[in-house]
């Protein structure tokens, strides 16, 4: 019974003030279009591949389709899937090859296999962390399908490893003296 008191309100209000009730909406209107505008500058465009795009609004991480969102540059509610919340904000992202799983890294490896929606999270406890600034695949010697590289900076030096999906391992990569120069 109440709602349908507000309602007669409303309605009598915009019959007696439309032009109030014109300006209102309008000003609201603004407010939110601002507010998107303020969001879009703050994205990080990490990762794009010819099907999806992954990007950042501060430490939530998202992933998108690009064929079956409508702004491929913007954020967009219902059409982008929260990939999770990573501390201290992402440094990196990649898709594997075969488009089933998602890699964004910062405070530890979030692996996310888009084929089951199932997000795993590795090195990113506080007796385990590891702070990684780039994710990468090396074309010659990787699994393009089940193997990434990271580059973890320990005491100024930066260092290498290969993580491997199919074993959950991670592996440091020695480097020969010819490409360590």
């Amino acid at each position: 019974m109440w709602q349908l008191n507000i309602t007669k309100a409303l309605v009598k209000l915009w019959k007696s003030h439309p032009e109030d009730m014109k300006q209102s909406i309008t000003k609201e209107d603004e407010i939110v279009q601002k507010q998107m505008t303020n969001m879009k500058k703050a994205l990080v465009w990490l990762y794009e591949n010819d099907k999806y795009k992954i990007y950042s609004h501060y430490e939530y991480t998202y992933l998108k389709n690009k064929e079956t969102c409508t702004h491929q540059d913007d954020w967009e509610k219902g059409d982008d899937q929260l990939f999770g919340w990573i501390y201290g904000n992402p440094t990196g992202a990649i898709i594997l090859n075969n488009n089933r799983y998602a890699v964004v890294v910062g405070s530890g490896i979030y692996l996310y296999d888009m084929l089951t929606g199932q997000l795993e999270e590795f090195y990113n406890q506080p007796d385990n962390l590891l702070w990684i600034e780039a994710v990468y695949q090396e074309e010659l010697n990787d699994d393009w399908n089940h193997e990434f590289r990271i580059v973890v900076n320990e005491e100024g030096v930066p260092r290498i490893f290969k993580f491997n999906i199919e074993t959950k391992q991670l592996q440091k990569v020695i480097l020969s003296p010819r490409t360590n120069r």
